[in-house]
Order: C-alpha cells, then sequence, then structure tokens
C-alpha cells in the first residue's frame, strides 16, 4: 500500500494515508486520529529517498575524482563543473523571520516585498532575493516589468546563480504574480562592485609577518562576502556603502598587527576616497588585495 508524502498533516483526514519526512534527520511521522492513518502495528515499512551533504555538498570543479563502483571501459572521471542545490537546514532565526511573512502574502507575488520572500521559498539555495519594480530589459523603468535579483548560498566571492536556479526561481513565481506580470518577470544575477584594499601593515612580531598577512587577506574577503560578510556577519544588503573606518577597525583588531602605516579602497583601479557608493542594485564583494608587511616599524 503507497502512502503519499505531505508537507505538514494538519490537512489530513483520518482516513487519509499521508505522512512527513523531515529529511534534516532522516525521521518519518505518520498521523494519528483526526490527522492521518497510523500504519497497522508490525507491518513493514519500506522508504526510499535521497538526502544531500548540505552547502559542503557543492564541491568545487575537480573534486570527484573516483568512482563508486567500476564501470566498463571507464579510465576516469571527475567534476567539470562546480555542485550545486545543496543548502544546509534552515536555522530558527531565519524560521521566525520567514514565518510571519508567509501569513501575510499568502503564496500571492503583489508587492515587491512579497516577490523577494517568495522567491527565497522557490529553492532552499536562494540566499536573498531583491526585487526591482517596473524594471525592464533596458535596466531602465519599463512599466510592467519586474525585476528580480537572486544571489544563491555560496562561499565564492561573488555568489553567481545557474541557469537552472534562475529558470526555477522564474516558473515559481510566473505561477503566483498577477497574469498580467508573469511574461514581463526576468531573474537575473547580481551585479558586484569589487573593492581592492591596499594597506602598509607592521606586525607586531617581523618573524610571523607571512602568516599575519595571510589571516588578514582571509578576514578581509570574509568581512566583504556579500552574503556573510559586514560586521554583523549578515552580509551586504543592495546598496549598502561601503567606509574605510570599516577595513581600519578590521585591519587594528586582526591579531598580530601593530598597526596600520596607510589604508586605501580602490574599485576599478580608481581610489575611493573615504567610502564606496554602491548602486541600489549591486553588492560589495572582496577584489584583489595589495598588503604590504613592514618589518621593522613598530612605533
Amino acid at each position: 500500500m503507497r502512502w503519499r508524502e505531505q508537507q505538514n498533516l494538519y490537512a489530513a483526514g483520518p482516513l487519509d494515508r499521508v505522512f512527513v519526512l523531515e529529511r534534516a534527520t532522516g525521521l518519518i511521522r505518520f498521523g494519528g486520529g483526526e490527522h492521518g492513518m497510523v500504519p497497522p502495528a508490525a507491518c513493514a515499512i519500506s522508504v526510499r529517498y535521497v538526502s544531500g551533504g548540505g552547502l559542503v555538498g557543492n564541491l568545487s570543479p575537480g573534486s570527484v575524482t573516483q568512482l563508486r563502483s567500476a564501470l566498463p571501459f571507464v579510465a576516469s572521471v571527475t567534476n567539470p563543473v562546480a555542485g550545486a542545490g545543496g543548502a544546509d537546514s534552515e536555522v530558527l532565526d531565519d524560521v521566525t523571520q520567514r514565518g510571519p511573512q508567509q501569513l501575510r502574502h499568502r503564496q500571492r507575488a503583489i508587492a515587491a516585498a512579497d516577490i523577494e520572500w517568495i522567491s527565497r521559498d522557490a529553492s532552499p539555495e536562494v540566499a536573498r532575493a531583491h526585487c526591482l519594480s517596473v524594471t525592464g530589459p533596458d535596466g531602465h523603468t519599463q512599466r510592467g516589468w519586474v525585476t528580480v535579483i537572486i544571489v544563491p548560498r555560496s562561499a565564492d566571492l561573488q555568489p553567481t546563480p545557474t541557469a537552472e536556479l534562475q529558470r526555477r526561481v522564474a516558473n515559481y513565481l510566473r505561477a503566483r504574480v498577477p497574469a498580467t506580470v508573469a511574461h514581463r518577470l526576468r531573474i537575473i544575477e547580481p551585479r558586484y562592485i569589487p573593492i581592492s584594499v591596499a594597506a602598509e601593515i607592521v606586525p607586531l612580531v617581523p618573524g610571523r609577518a607571512a602568516a599575519v598577512e595571510a589571516r588578514l587577506r582571509r578576514r578581509l574577503n570574509d568581512f566583504l562576502h556579500p552574503l556573510i560578510g559586514g560586521s554583523a556577519r549578515g552580509g551586504w544588503g543592495f546598496g549598502a556603502s561601503l567606509q574605510l573606518s570599516h577595513i581600519a577597525s578590521l585591519i587594528e583588531a586582526t591579531v598580530g598587527v601593530d598597526y596600520a602605516r596607510s589604508i586605501q579602497l580602490f574599485v576599478d583601479g580608481a581610489e575611493a576616497c573615504g567610502s564606496v557608493a554602491v548602486p541600489l542594485d549591486a553588492l560589495v564583494c572582496a577584489g584583489a588585495h595589495e598588503l604590504k608587511l613592514v618589518v621593522g616599524g613598530r612605533r
């Protein structure tokens, strides 16, 4: 006897053969009483499902190098493109934010905020969505058009959605937006503003200059990451500007750094004086940093 999987058991009747699968833990829940039937005692239950390894399962290109079982005439195997689609289980803070929004929009994408939240519901791979109302293919105001920028969950310096993810989000939204908008809906990848940091650093211990440089470069890349960067580690919003004081504070707080002789910010090869203004449809990201460790220059 086949039982059907459901997202929850609240709408199930007393004679419905349904179940709920918690894919993060592998726990299967059946109904009882008014919501779903209970399998007969001592009966055999056969279940088959696939569960990935979360975000760490999105392997980089070239990571797969051996077969799980031998195949005739196959000498080697590899993955030419990176893995995608894996996502970690949703944390409680995200649930408390998403839950009230679902009660508000009821799966109808009308307002810009509704479109952004529903875009995130289309796939766990979507980390952030930004809706540009009345914005069309020409990049400016075009009545009747809606453009949605999506950012996937990725550790890359510039997270870029795949064509498959864009198609999935587009199909999900078209079923929930007004009919007049469905054929004028665009899903695009984000535009990034690479920030390059040039600094002269004096380390506390001259013999550990290389370790200090590697640590500082890693912290700069993490701080400028669109999804996990920023002072609160919650990422950067679209159009969020960057101040030179943010970078100065990070450098001074890095373990092994005595002080910084000079700090400069560069965007597209041009120096930004004091701050970097970011367009409303763009995100900051890490560029090519130039870090010079000065030995013997302590104050």
